[in-house]
């Protein structure tokens, strides 16, 4: 996941921002979605840590 989240394509393709977002979440953020394919970027992306 590390390689599609962080590859410098141009247009930036969906995962690099869903990668991104592991940097600047807060250990007990919340995320939600809506559905489809940014859901499931968001899903396979974030790393889900804290309690």
């Amino acid at each position: 996941m590390e390689e599609r989240g962080t590859r410098d394509d141009v247009p930036m393709k969906p995962q690099v921002p869903a990668w991104a977002l592991n940097e600047v979440l807060a250990p007990d953020a919340i995320v939600c979605g809506d559905s489809g394919t940014v859901t499931t970027w968001a899903a396979r992306l974030i790393k889900i840590r804290g309690e």
